[in-house]
């Protein structure tokens, strides 16, 4: 769910109960997400608070660094050989993280994010542990999409630096069509 400061409206986007990695996988040393979601889902223009992930498996290991960073994209889908996206974030959330429980996990953000309501929502959610675990690993709920709005990448072998440093095709991020609900 995505909580607005204002009236106290929170809208969910998605209602899948399939469970995927992506958001807070942490078997590997780092990840990162990158998720569309569209204007459509997102109920017009308001200041974004929280988030809360629904959460479907977890270890409770502490994701170091674990981010959430924001922005208004007119994109609307990935493809093969997609590059991250650079530039525009606004950092809303950042912490040593531990998910501890199963369903839905809010976080209040520490810089709220003054969404449109015009531009579809770019999120992107990062870790940077710097080791890796071992299986089984974290998940959250996710809906199928019929289009590519996720792209997704993982370094366990510490080759490619602070995920919010990646850039162009390294590490090769991998879409898919399966949307985290929030």
């Amino acid at each position: 769910t995505l909580s607005a400061r204002r009236f106290g409206v929170t809208n969910q986007v998605g209602t899948g109960t399939s469970a995927g990695t992506y958001v807070i996988d942490n078997y590997f040393a780092r990840a990162r997400t990158e998720v569309i979601y569209l204007a459509n889902d997102l109920g017009g223009p308001k200041r974004l608070a929280s988030a809360a992930l629904q959460v479907a498996s977890t270890l409770g290991r502490t994701l170091t660094n674990w981010t959430i960073r924001m922005k208004h994209t007119t994109r609307t889908a990935f493809s093969a050989g997609d590059s991250w996206d650079p530039d525009g974030w606004t950092i809303v959330y950042r912490t040593n993280q531990v998910f501890a429980s199963t369903g839905w996990c809010s976080v209040a953000f520490s810089t709220p994010f003054d969404y449109s309501g015009t531009n579809h929502l770019m999120v992107d959610f990062s870790h940077n542990n710097g080791t890796a675990y071992s299986y089984p690993q974290s998940g959250c709920r996710y809906t199928a999409a019929a289009q590519n709005r996720v792209l997704a990448s993982t370094d366990s072998f510490n080759s490619y630096g602070d995920p919010l440093s990646w850039s162009g095709q390294s590490p090769f991020g991998i879409p898919s069509g399966t949307v985290p609900n929030i």
